[in-house]
């Protein structure tokens, strides 16, 4: 069917939907369901760099816009990518150029990206810069709202970090209440390929891109905890709250929570660490959030031998397991298509939570969409008993984060591969 035959048809649909609710008094559109007044049936897939690239974390402006930060394809490299859309899905072409800014270093490679937005609109990314076989820097970048790099900020707007003898490998960025920007990620002690010890790796940055010295070891912070941090938080004291995976061997899910000066708390948890096992295989916290009661919830995956499943753990206040969530505190969730992963979680201001990632429906790998209620259990007027699929690529599909649009509306980005086996940016949203 034509596309523009489609888009009539929905915006036909939707205005009938809303006639019904004036006449009737009751919405027709029920939560899970694709928002037809987004970009192709509640659908947008586009190749921005017209070969192969990808929308990784997003924010969502005040104003409803979207800015996704991933990677994507110029001049027989791969650069880190912005790329900004209006908030019914089209690209922004008020934005860089066409409402994309490719960014990066010449000759060399950037992997993986965080983003943050400032309270006065300004962005913030951060990404992996690789100079060589064993050696990375943390860079982060800032850029003003027409997607210009702020001046004001580092070199020119960017800035470089290294830590002695470790290999940088950023994930996870925090804008504090106070104008600080924190990054964490992981490290690889002495290098990528001789390596035999991972730890967790922060470093906090003033408001104009220096280092905060007051912060660790000049500005810096290493944990020797194993495998990486992936995700971070504020709490409403100040204090941060880290995610992600710890231990030799078989790894758990790790939580830590920091003072100000970047050492440990010691009334949280045993010493500042939480640590939960789901299982005699590895758990991964791929996100992190602080509901309105202060409690913390930590979302990623367990493995089941050589199958993963969604995995939640909510901690209280003082970082002991929550009773009153799942199983202890624990809560995993097969959605009975086979393997399937969490990757991005928003907590609602009621409590509930959403946790988006992917789901292997026969050979196809499909966006999924998870709600909960505040005791773990699946929402059962969400979806089909609490989950939703949607296929967005004809070559599979896998959502990254998940953010509220407004209200009522739920947008989840990630990448969808297309019939030529390359990626195509996505995003879907949802009716909350």
């Amino acid at each position: 069917m034509d596309e523009k035959l489609l888009r009539a048809l929905a915006l036909v649909t939707r205005g009938l939907a809303c006639a019904s609710v004036l006449i009737a008094g009751v919405a027709t559109a029920d939560p899970g369901d694709l928002d037809p007044s987004f970009g192709n049936g509640g659908k947008v897939r586009t190749s921005l760099s017209r070969y192969d690239d990808s929308a990784g974390r997003i924010v969502v402006q005040d104003d409803g816009k979207i800015v996704t930060v991933g990677v994507g394809a110029r001049g027989g490299e791969r650069d880190l990518l912005l790329a900004r859309f209006l908030p019914d899905g089209d690209l922004d072409t008020s934005f860089g150029s066409g409402g994309r800014v490719f960014f990066g270093f010449k000759k060399k490679t950037e992997r993986g990206a965080a983003i943050a937005l400032q309270p006065d609109g300004r962005i913030v990314v951060t990404a992996q810069v690789e100079k060589g076989e064993d050696t990375a820097r943390m860079l982060v970048a800032r850029f003003l709202v027409d997607g210009s790099y702020d001046p004001s900020f580092g070199q020119k707007g960017r800035v470089t970090t290294a830590f002695d003898g470790i290999y940088l490998s950023p994930a996870a960025l925090l804008v504090t209440k106070t104008g600080e920007i924190l990054v964490g990620g992981q490290g690889f002690v002495g290098g990528l390929t001789t390596s035999k010890a991972r730890a967790w790796i922060l470093a906090r940055y003033d408001a104009n891109g220096r280092l905060d010295r007051s912060f660790g070891d000049r500005g810096r912070v290493v944990m020797p905890l194993g495998n990486g941090l992936s995700a971070l938080a504020e709490q409403a004291d100040g204090k941060i709250v880290a995610g992600g995976s710890a231990g030799p061997g078989f790894v758990d899910f790790a939580v830590a929570r920091l003072l100000g000066d970047g050492s440990l708390d010691p009334t949280f948890a045993d010493g500042g660490i939480a640590v939960t096992s789901f299982g005699s295989g590895n758990d991964y916290v791929e996100a992190i959030a602080i509901d309105g009661s202060g409690r913390i919830v930590a979302a990623g995956r367990t493995w089941r031998g050589v199958i993963p499943d969604i995995a939640l753990a909510r901690y209280l206040p003082d970082g002991s397991p929550d009773p009153s969530f799942g199983s202890g505190g624990k809560v995993t969730t097969d959605v009975g298509h086979g393997a399937n992963e969490g990757y991005g979680l928003l907590v609602a201001d009621d409590g509930r939570m959403v946790v988006a990632g992917w789901a292997l429906v026969g050979r196809r790998a499909e966006f999924q969409v998870v709600r909960y209620l505040q005791d773990g259990t699946l929402d059962q007027s969400f979806g089909d008993g609490g989950v939703v699929l949607t296929a967005v690529g004809p070559l599979g599909a896998q959502a990254v984060d998940v953010k509220l649009q407004g209200a009522d509306r739920l947008i989840v980005s990630g990448a969808a591969v297309n019939g030529k086996g390359t990626s195509d940016t996505a995003l879907v949203r949802y009716e909350w």
